[in-house]
């Protein structure tokens, strides 16, 4: 039986104010980031993701 790994997930969602939102959740279910704010459009928020996940991987791989 091959053993799966566990990974973390990325959500995007519409708050209750229609606002697009995006959140990482551990593999114990915890959320680990979050946008932190709503944007208008999915476009936008996509922009905000990618921009705040490089930013991480950056930070991890150079630690600066």
């Amino acid at each position: 039986m091959i053993k799966r790994k566990r990974v973390s997930k990325l959500e995007e969602y519409q708050d209750v104010a229609g606002k697009w939102r995006w959140r990482v959740v551990a593999p114990n279910g915890k959320i680990v980031s979050d946008s932190c704010e709503g944007y208008e459009n999915r476009v936008d928020m996509r922009k905000g993701q990618r921009s705040t996940l490089n930013a991480l991987v950056r930070w991890a791989v150079f630690g600066r």
